[in-house]
């Protein structure tokens, strides 16, 4: 897992992909379903390569019962292992085996004005947002430009979702939204997060880790 994430970015700038006409729903698209006593939140996550489930951290942030609704109809339990929250990314672990094809990582960034495609489970309902990439800005004062601004709204349920280049890639996660265009973290610290978390599980052998405030 390691020297696939360093692999991809040091590509990430330099190699082209092939585009299709049109971005379909990912089979590893996964609704998320948190529950805490009488608590309940939803969200939309990205199955990866290595079997981890991708979404915004503050879906996931007050614990409990985790579960990952898949797109071959089951339900899996799952358990938070990483949450950075100064990029609002949560990673999760499966714990029953799937083999539902993940959504694999993009190996270049998209350029302004590409349009890029989010699906998610917002409003309970599955829904394709697709907008042009207007720029990057930062996540907080002081950071630097790790998130994406793009055109459209998204709905309060698509936080964690998958944010597509036209080939079907992953380049980002959402994490929210003003109304008028929605915002997720970039590709380049999406790697980051999951290096930096092999890295600390393969040391210390724990499985949970907090990054930021």
């Amino acid at each position: 897992m390691l020297r696939k994430i360093a692999f991809l970015l040091l590509v990430l700038l330099q190699i082209d992909t092939g585009v299709s006409a049109d971005t379909p729903c990912p089979a590893g698209l996964v609704r998320i379903n948190a529950s805490r006593g009488h608590l309940s939140d939803q969200g939309t996550g990205a199955l990866v390569d290595g079997g981890w489930v991708l979404t915004a951290s503050h879906v996931v942030r007050d614990g409990g019962n985790v579960s990952c609704s898949m797109t071959d109809g089951r339900s899996i339990p799952c358990t938070v292992v990483y949450m950075d929250r100064v990029i609002d990314l949560a990673i999760l672990r499966l714990l029953e085996p799937t083999d539902i094809k993940p959504i694999p990582f993009a190996t270049k960034l998209p350029s302004i004005d590409e349009t890029v495609t989010t699906w998610g489970f917002g409003a309970g309902t599955l829904k394709k947002t697709s907008g042009a990439l207007r720029g990057y800005v930062s996540s907080r004062s002081q950071r630097p430009l790790d998130t994406y601004r793009i055109r459209g709204a998204t709905r309060q349920g698509d936080s964690g979702a998958p944010i597509l280049n036209n080939a079907g890639e992953l380049i980002g996660i959402v994490w929210g939204s003003d109304g008028l265009d929605h915002y997720g973290s970039r590709l380049p610290y999406i790697l980051l997060a999951l290096h930096k978390f092999a890295l600390l599980e393969k040391v210390t052998g724990n499985n949970m880790f907090n990054q930021g405030k």
